[in-house]
C-alpha cells in the first residue's frame, strides 16, 4: 500500500500488507480523515490481524491509519473453504465499510441475510464492517447440565445454553440445545458420554461444549439361569427335585426375580407330560427378561427298562460355635443296576448360616453369594452303578444359639423306585 504527495513527487508513506502465502489487494477506499481501507484476497496463515478480528477466510479488509503506520483494524472472512475474493470497497460518512467480491461455493452469512446459501457455482457477497470492528477475544460462554446419579433405561439428554454478550453468538440456535448420549442396545454402562457441539460467535470466537460422561444408561435386560430342573431333563412321576435360578445384571441392578416356585422348592412332578418351568425378571429402570427351562414328567421308566437307587447321606459335627465354620460332607450313591442320569443334590442352608464355599468331585455347583444365605444346587450329570460322589458344603454360623437343621436331597432323572434313600438331615447345636 502506498500513498503519494498531492504532486505525486514523494511517497507519504509505502508498506507491504501480507504474509507468508500470495496475498492481493483489488479495492481501496479513504474517508475524511485520511484512513485507508483496502480489500483483497490472502492464503496467509499469518496475514496481520487485530486484536478480536474474524480470522476465518480468505476476503481480507484492512483500515490503516492516516500516517499508514499502523493498522486501525485488520481482518479476514468468508468462510473456511473454496475461494473468495474481495474486490470492491466504499466507506460511508459514518465509517462504515461495504466489500464486495465473488466466493465459491461457501460463504459465511449473517442472520436474516437476504441470501443466506449458494445460489450455485461462483456468487457475488456484499458485507458491511461496523466503523468499531468488534474486538471481542472473549469466546462464547456455555453452560450445560452434569450427569444424574441415576440409572436410565434409555440414552440421557442435557441441556445446554450459550451466550456472548460482545459480538453475539454466529448460530442463533446454539443459545439453547441438547447433548445426547448415544449407548448401543444390549449394553450397560455407568460412564456414558454426551456428543460435543461448538459454539462460536460472529468474530470467530469458538467454545466446544461436552462430551459430557458420567451418565449411567441400562439397555440390558437382566440375566436369568436355572439349574434345576435341567433344560430337557427327564423326571420321575412324584419324584423330589428342588428348584434353582438365579437372576442378575451389571447394570442397574435386579430388581425382581421370580420363578413359578421360590428357591429350593420343589418343582412340579405331579403328573406326566411335557413342563415348562419360566422365570422372569426386572431391573431397577424396568427392562424385562424371560427365560424358560422344559423337561418331561414319566412314570414307569424314563432311563430304561432298569432302574437306578440314588441314595445320600449327611454328616456334620455335632457342636459349633458363633462364628465358626460347619463343614456338611454329603456323599451320593447309586445302588441300583442302571447308570442314574441327571442327579441333582439340593440343599438348602439352615437359617442361621450364611455360604462359604461348595465342592464336587465331579459335576457343577451353583451356590449363593459368599456371605449370603440360599440354596446350594449340585448337578453331579451321570453316575454309574456302585459308585459314589462326595459333596463338601461349608458355612459360616451366624446364629447365636439353638440348633442348625440341614436337609439334602437327591434326585435323577433316571427311574428311582426307592426314594426313602433320596433324603437326609442332620442338627447340629449352638453354643
Amino acid at each position: 500500500m502506498t500513498k503519494l504527495n498531492p504532486d505525486g513527487a514523494g511517497l507519504v508513506y509505502s508498506t507491504y500488507l501480507g504474509g507468508v502465502a500470495d496475498d492481493g489487494a483489488f479495492g481501496i477506499a479513504v474517508d475524511a480523515g485520511g484512513n485507508a481501507y483496502v480489500t483483497g484476497v490472502t492464503a496467509s496463515s499469518d496475514f496481520p490481524t487485530t486484536a478480536g478480528a474474524f480470522t476465518n477466510g480468505y476476503v481480507f479488509v484492512t483500515k490503516l491509519n492516516p500516517a499508514g503506520a499502523g493498522l486501525v483494524y485488520s481482518t479476514h472472512f468468508g468462510g473456511g473453504n473454496g475461494s473468495q475474493e474481495g474486490h470492491g470497497i466504499a466507506v460511508d460518512a459514518s465509517g462504515n465499510a461495504y466489500v464486495t467480491g465473488f466466493t465459491y461455493p461457501f460463504f459465511t452469512t449473517t442472520a436474516g441475510a437476504v441470501q443466506p446459501t449458494s445460489g450455485g457455482n461462483s456468487d457475488a457477497f456484499v458485507a458491511k464492517i461496523a466503523a468499531g470492528l468488534s474486538s471481542d477475544a472473549t469466546p462464547p460462554q456455555v453452560s450445560c447440565g452434569t450427569a444424574d446419579s441415576a440409572w436410565h433405561n434409555g440414552d440421557v439428554t442435557i441441556a445446554c445454553t450459550a451466550s456472548d454478550p460482545e459480538s453475539g453468538l454466529a448460530d442463533p440456535a446454539d443459545a439453547s440445545f441438547n447433548l445426547t448420549t448415544n449407548v448401543a442396545i444390549g449394553t450397560e454402562t455407568a460412564n456414558a458420554a454426551t456428543n460435543s457441539r461448538q459454539v462460536c460467535n460472529t468474530v470467530g470466537g469458538c467454545t466446544t461444549a461436552g462430551p459430557i460422561s458420567g451418565n449411567k444408561v441400562d439397555k440390558k435386560p437382566p440375566t436369568i439361569t436355572i439349574a434345576s430342573p435341567t433344560a430337557n431333563a427327564m423326571y420321575q412321576l412324584n419324584a423330589s427335585a428342588g428348584a434353582s435360578y438365579a437372576c442378575g445384571d451389571g447394570g442397574s441392578g435386579v430388581a425382581s426375580c421370580q420363578g413359578p416356585v421360590a428357591n429350593g422348592s420343589p418343582i412340579n412332578t405331579s403328573s406326566t407330560g411335557t413342563k415348562m418351568f419360566t422365570v422372569t425378571s426386572t431391573d431397577t429402570v424396568s427392562n424385562p427378561s424371560t427365560f424358560t427351562a422344559t423337561y418331561s414328567v414319566v412314570a414307569g421308566g424314563g432311563g430304561g427298562s432298569t432302574s437306578a437307587d440314588v441314595g445320600i447321606t449327611l454328616s456334620a459335627p455335632a457342636k459349633v460355635s458363633l462364628g465358626g465354620t460347619l463343614t456338611y460332607s454329603i456323599t451320593v450313591t447309586n445302588g441300583g443296576k442302571a447308570t442314574a442320569t441327571g442327579v441333582v443334590v439340593s440343599d438348602a442352608l439352615p437359617a442361621g448360616t450364611v455360604f462359604a464355599s461348595a465342592s464336587a468331585s465331579q459335576g457343577t455347583v451353583a451356590s449363593p453369594s459368599v456371605g449370603t444365605n440360599g440354596t446350594v444346587t449340585v448337578n453331579l450329570g451321570s453316575l454309574a452303578n456302585g459308585a459314589t460322589a462326595p459333596v463338601s458344603i461349608v458355612v459360616t454360623v451366624t446364629a447365636r444359639s439353638g440348633t442348625l437343621t440341614d436337609t439334602a436331597n437327591v434326585t435323577a432323572t433316571t427311574q428311582d423306585l426307592n426314594s426313602k434313600n433320596n433324603s437326609a438331615t442332620q442338627t447340629t447345636k449352638v453354643q
